[in-house]
């Protein structure tokens, strides 16, 4: 593992400390009704996101502190956005609580499970499923979208709870799917 040796942290985890600097930027703005600062830390915020695996890869920094930061940093930045748009000054529609509940179940319940097999069982690999990028890129433009309907006033509340409601059963399927993964690597 190479890294960076003034501070024993590699290139890709200041990245991923960047992106965990913008999360309560984030949420403070959208709290506060600034719409466009939200929708500029949530894209600033995807940036190091795409940025810190590419350096990983490219310059072999894969650290154990990036390996454990990066995808609960991923979590939170999501948990925390779907928080501001249940909570904070947004346009007339809002995300319901009840998926709100739904995000935070289903990320914890595989941050437990990666936990769980990983420490007390055994290396269990679990790629990432062609749903699961689709559900990242879907939730992604999603918020994008979201983010950019609060600063211009404007949204179709139809299109935005089809959207959501697609969003929760692609969750629903996914945990199911990695459910299924891992239970097959268990048994065999």
């Amino acid at each position: 593992m190479k890294a960076n040796f003034l501070v024993g942290i590699s290139l890709a985890t200041y990245f991923t400390l960047l992106r965990l600097f913008f999360v309560p930027c984030m949420l403070a703005s959208m709290i506060g009704g600034a719409w466009i600062m939200a929708t500029v830390f949530f894209v600033l915020a995807s940036i190091t996101d795409v940025v810190d695996g590419i350096l990983a890869r490219a310059l072999n920094e894969v650290t154990w502190l990036g390996t454990i930061l990066d995808p609960v940093v991923d979590k939170l930045m999501l948990i925390t956005i779907y928080a501001g748009l249940v909570f904070g000054n947004f346009i007339p529609v809002s995300v319901p609580v009840w998926f709100l509940a739904l995000v935070i179940v289903h990320e914890v319940l595989l941050m437990i499970g990666a936990a769980y097999w990983s420490l007390f069982r055994q290396e269990i690999a679990i790629n990432p499923s062609r749903l699961a990028k689709l559900l990242g890129l879907g939730q992604f433009l999603f918020i994008f979208w979201a983010l950019l309907c609060g600063f211009t006033g404007t949204i179709s509340a139809t299109l935005f709870y089809q959207v959501l409601m697609l969003i929760a059963v692609a969750r629903v399927c996914l945990l199911i799917q990695y459910g299924m993964q891992t239970y097959k690597q268990v048994a065999s």
